[in-house]
């Protein structure tokens, strides 16, 4: 169980995103194309127990990874055809997306990021002045900062209230986080309940 505050497991870039244990982790080579569409890729990875990661141009898949149970990384001129396309990446463990997801998005632009899991999918958009994110500032790192710590915050509340099982807190965790950053920034995030 991993947090923001941690490594995360959930992962498709890693260099200089993670730390020293990024240098160790296989790099994973593009697969030939399944030619699947958005919908039968998603479906097919959804309850998958190892990562995922698919880029989308126009309704054409372009590129497609299969990780381990805990991230896929790709090499870096796989990522740099990131620019513009719907990513679609799962993540096993049912937890929105990590640091290390967001800051590759936003550092090969792509145009939107989808996570979906057995019980949830979760999506953010490019608006469309751009990302407008720098992480490399220290005021964005202050913003997750306190992002993070609002969220601990919240999940504190909840779990004290019953409301959440402590178990459960480190699926909401990553959740809470990106609500709270994103609204910052104006930019959309969305989290859909796949079980109702």
């Amino acid at each position: 169980m991993h947090s923001l505050l941690q490594p995360s497991p959930n992962r498709f870039f890693a260099e200089g995103f993670i730390d020293e244990e990024a240098s160790q982790m296989a790099v994973h080579r593009p697969l030939r194309s399944d030619g699947k569409t958005f919908e039968q890729a998603a479906a097919s990875i959804r309850n998958s127990r190892v990562e995922h990661l698919y880029f989308f141009r126009d309704d054409k898949q372009i590129a497609r990874f299969r990780g381990t149970s805990n991230y896929v990384n790709p090499p870096e001129e796989a990522l740099l055809r990131m620019k513009d396309c719907v990513v679609l990446h799962n993540h096993p463990q049912g937890t929105s997306f990590s640091q290390a997801d967001v800051k590759a998005v936003v550092r090969y632009d792509a145009a939107k990021l989808i996570v979906v899991s057995p019980k949830y999918v979760y999506t953010l958009v490019r608006p469309k002045n751009g990302w407008g994110i720098k992480f490399e500032d220290t005021t964005t790192q202050d913003v997750l900062e306190e992002a993070i710590a609002s969220a601990q915050d919240i999940l504190r509340k909840e779990e004290a209230k019953g409301m959440i099982f402590s178990s459960e807190k480190f699926l909401k965790e990553n959740d809470y986080v990106w609500q709270v950053f994103f609204s910052h920034f104006h930019i959309p995030y969305l989290y859909e309940d796949r079980r109702h």
